[in-house]
Protein backbone atom coordinates (compact mmCIF):
# COMPACT_ATOMS: atom_id res chain seq x y z
CA UNK A 1 0.00 0.00 0.00
CA UNK A 2 1.29 3.37 -1.03
CA UNK A 3 2.17 5.83 2.14
CA UNK A 4 -0.39 8.96 1.34
CA UNK A 5 1.28 11.50 3.02
CA UNK A 6 3.76 10.75 -0.47
CA UNK A 7 2.39 13.23 -3.63
CA UNK A 8 3.15 11.28 -6.53
CA UNK A 9 4.29 13.71 -9.12
CA UNK A 10 4.41 12.20 -12.75
CA UNK A 11 6.44 15.41 -14.56
CA UNK A 12 10.16 15.25 -15.67
CA UNK A 13 12.76 16.57 -13.72
CA UNK A 14 16.28 17.26 -13.36
CA UNK A 15 17.33 16.82 -9.52
CA UNK A 16 20.89 18.06 -8.71
CA UNK A 17 22.02 17.21 -4.64
CA UNK A 18 24.94 19.51 -3.78
CA UNK A 19 26.35 17.07 -0.72
CA UNK A 20 29.48 19.25 1.83
CA UNK A 21 31.63 15.93 2.56
CA UNK A 22 33.81 18.53 5.08
CA UNK A 23 35.71 17.13 8.00
CA UNK A 24 32.80 18.36 9.72
CA UNK A 25 30.74 15.18 9.61
CA UNK A 26 32.38 11.72 10.68
CA UNK A 27 32.22 9.44 7.34
CA UNK A 28 29.67 7.64 9.36
CA UNK A 29 27.14 10.41 10.24
CA UNK A 30 27.84 11.35 6.20
CA UNK A 31 27.01 7.68 5.42
CA UNK A 32 23.99 7.18 7.26
CA UNK A 33 22.39 10.79 6.84
CA UNK A 34 23.62 12.19 4.29
CA UNK A 35 23.55 9.66 1.61
CA UNK A 36 20.86 8.01 3.45
CA UNK A 37 18.38 10.95 2.99
CA UNK A 38 19.34 11.08 -1.07
CA UNK A 39 18.69 7.45 -1.26
CA UNK A 40 15.14 7.66 0.28
CA UNK A 41 14.37 10.88 -2.10
CA UNK A 42 15.54 8.85 -5.18
CA UNK A 43 13.35 5.79 -4.41
CA UNK A 44 10.45 8.06 -4.64
CA UNK A 45 11.62 9.54 -8.23
CA UNK A 46 10.69 7.60 -11.68
CA UNK A 47 14.66 7.39 -12.33
CA UNK A 48 13.87 3.88 -13.64
CA UNK A 49 11.12 5.23 -16.20
CA UNK A 50 13.69 7.91 -17.69
CA UNK A 51 11.68 10.77 -16.40
CA UNK A 52 13.73 11.84 -13.46
CA UNK A 53 17.37 13.04 -14.02
CA UNK A 54 19.67 12.67 -10.83
CA UNK A 55 23.25 13.77 -10.30
CA UNK A 56 25.09 14.73 -6.94
CA UNK A 57 27.84 17.54 -6.92
CA UNK A 58 30.16 16.72 -3.33
CA UNK A 59 32.49 19.71 -1.89
CA UNK A 60 35.07 19.86 0.83
CA UNK A 61 37.72 22.18 -0.12
CA UNK A 62 37.18 21.56 -4.17
CA UNK A 63 34.19 20.46 -6.16
CA UNK A 64 33.27 16.53 -7.28
CA UNK A 65 30.60 16.29 -9.85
Amino acid sequence: MTDPSIIQCRKEADVVFVVDSSSNLLYKDFQMYVLGTIAEIIRHLDVDLGRTRVAAVQFTNRAKV
